[in-house]
Formats: C-alpha cells, sequence, structure tokens
C-alpha cells in the first residue's frame, strides 16, 4: 500500500441503544441493576437499547428515561438524545407516520321480556329512586367552593403540623376543613390505616372540625410523583389533544394499587364523604335539610359508625349504592 493514503476508522454510526449498552456492559451493570437504580422499568431499558422505540411510552417520557440513562452512565445526555431523535425522525419516515387503527365498535343485540315480576321490581325501583331523588333535591345545595385555596403546601408537612395548625384554627374561631389525598405510587395499607387514624384524632378534638375527603392522586405532568406514576405503568395520552379527555377519577384503578388496597380506598373515601355531608347537614337552618334528610340517613349512619371504629371496610354494598346516586342522580360526591 502507499504510503500517501492513510486509513482513518469512520465514526459516527453507533446508535444511542448501543451507546448505552456498550457503557453499560463496560462497568458491568446489569439491566436489573439500572431499572433499581433509576425506577426505570427493565423493560423500557431493554426497549431503548434494541432501539425498539415504538414500544416505549410518549415520546417526552422517552426522551426523559434516556436522559437519566445517559447521566446514570456518565455520557453526554444532549448527545445521546441527538442521537435517538435521529433516528426517530428515519423509523418515523420509513413508516409513513401511519397511526394505529381505532378499535372497532362491537355492537349486541339483547331482548328484554317483561313480565309481572319484571313489572313489580320495577315498582320498587321507581320507588327508591323517588325517595333519591327527594334526597337529591334537598342536598344539592350543599357543596360550596371554600373561598380560600392554599397552593402548592411544603413538602415537609408532618401529622403534628396538621394538629397544630388545626388547634390554631379553632382558638381564632376559624372552622378547619381539611382534605387528604391517597393512591401515591409507593403508598401502603399501612399509610392508610395511619391516614384513618388521623382523620379520627381530627374529628375528636373539637365538632368544629371537618374534613371533606380522601381523595386519590390523579396523574398530571410535571414533578417527581408524575414520573414516579409513569414509571410505574401509567399510561397517558400520547398527543396533546389526548388530555382534553383526561379527566378526574375518583376510584383508584391505577397499575400499581392492587384489589384490597383500592377496596380500602374506596371505602374510606366514602365514609369520610358521608361524614362530611352529615355534619353539613347540622349546620343547615332549614328544617327540611337538617332533620328530614337526616333522617333518612339513619341506616347510613349506622352503617359508619360500626365501619369507622371497627375499621370493616369489606363488602360495603350499601356504600357503593349510596356512591351511585349520589353520582348519577345528583352529579357528584
Amino acid at each position: 500500500m502507499s504510503e500517501d493514503f492513510v486509513v482513518k476508522k469512520v465514526e459516527g454510526g453507533e446508535s444511542a441503544g448501543e451507546a448505552l449498552a456498550q457503557a453499560r456492559q463496560k462497568r458491568h451493570f446489569t439491566l436489573e441493576d439500572v431499572a433499581r437504580d433509576l425506577k426505570i422499568q427493565r423493560k423500557y431499558l431493554r426497549d431503548i437499547e434494541t432501539a425498539c422505540y415504538d414500544k416505549l411510552p410518549a415520546e417526552v417520557h422517552a426522551i426523559g428515561f434516556i436522559k437519566s440513562y445517559a447521566r446514570y452512565l456518565q455520557l453526554d445526555e444532549k448527545k445521546i438524545v441527538d442521537l435517538y431523535k435521529r433516528e426517530l425522525s428515519i423509523v418515523k419516515n420509513l413508516a409513513g407516520k401511519q397511526g394505529e387503527p381505532k378499535p372497532a365498535k362491537t355492537y349486541s343485540d339483547k331482548t328484554v321480556i317483561v313480565t309481572p315480576r319484571f313489572i313489580k321490581i320495577g315498582a320498587i325501583v321507581l320507588a327508591i329512586l323517588g325517595l333519591f331523588g327527594y334526597l337529591w333535591y334537598q342536598i344539592s345545595g350543599l357543596s360550596v367552593a371554600p373561598k380560600l385555596v392554599i397552593q402548592q403546601p411544603a413538602q415537609d408537612i408532618t401529622v403534628s403540623d396538621i394538629f397544630n395548625a388545626t388547634k390554631k384554627c379553632l382558638k381564632n374561631n376559624i372552622t378547619p376543613i381539611l382534605s387528604f389525598m391517597s393512591g401515591f405510587p409507593d403508598e401502603t395499607i399501612g399509610d392508610l390505616k395511619m391516614t384513618h387514624d388521623t382523620i379520627e384524632k381530627l374529628l375528636q378534638m373539637d365538632k368544629r372540625v371537618t374534613v371533606n375527603g380522601v381523595f386519590v392522586y390523579n396523574p398530571y405532568p410535571g414533578g417527581e410523583l408524575f414520573e414516579d406514576s409513569i414509571r410505574n405503568g401509567i399510561e397517558t395520552p400520547s398527543a396533546f389533544e389526548g388530555w382534553g379527555d383526561w379527566d378526574y377519577k375518583y376510584d383508584a384503578n391505577h397499575p400499581w394499587i392492587g384489589k384490597e388496597k383500592q377496596n380500602y380506598m374506596k371505602m374510606l373515601f366514602l365514609l369520610v364523604r358521608f361524614s362530611y355531608y352529615w355534619k353539613e347537614l347540622g349546620r343547615r337552618n332549614d328544617f327540611k335539610k337538617k332533620y328530614v334528610i337526616r333522617f333518612l340517613l339513619i341506616p347510613l349512619k349506622l352503617s359508619f359508625a360500626l365501619r369507622w371504629k371497627r375499621k370493616l371496610f369489606s363488602h360495603g354494598y350499601e356504600w357503593h349504592l349510596w356512591s351511585w346516586f349520589m353520582r348519577n342522580a345528583v352529579g357528584y360526591l
């Protein structure tokens, strides 16, 4: 070979996944090690390394995963993300940016046979609906939006802080109304029981103390909690238009919530919410709202007293019926 020619190695053909995989192997890390440290599911790490980008979540989340992965391996984040974007652009061009087909609608053809027994049951149901309708008419004016909204509270609030703040409100003749939240990715049944005990102690402090609910955490973009929700399998809209249909969920059906915890959360919410309405009725000057509706709700009040004291949160059929009525007849719970 002539000395006028110089052989040079051509670089730049390496993909983002290959760069990450080689850096990981060089440091003798396994995918399990990285998944545990970054709290990113192993399958997403594998999809990144093998360039299976169509299996990753929305692009904004995929970029977040790749940045965290590159930073973890002490690589140039910008370079790795640029490689990913270039590869993704090529894949989209080859695929013609074709969207996924919408699932076909299914229809069922059912026949209803009217019998005397069916008519009798229908009459009973109508009578019950009439009773609930009356309750709805009387209760519909109970919920009033609070005039004071405190946004972005500090993240280091303790139970003692809650008790001290409540005592200060009572001392200054301010009616304390508290809200709680549950259903976080790392929350346990034990945490829920602690929430139950905290609420019980608050209600025992003074009859003016009010807890208006234990609401379910709903993931929205921004913050560490949302990233934790993504890592734990929550599915979010991939396009901006999809967020228009992203509505608040009363029921806890997130991927990280098991059946036992889901039932506990739902019963805790319903019992606390009922207690709130019962107390609000007692503050009304209207005779019907204060006495008539309370009289009709006595069976639920007895059920509440038994379940709350003994923490009986299973088989709450009467509370599921009350929940259905409030959401479908009144429009909220």
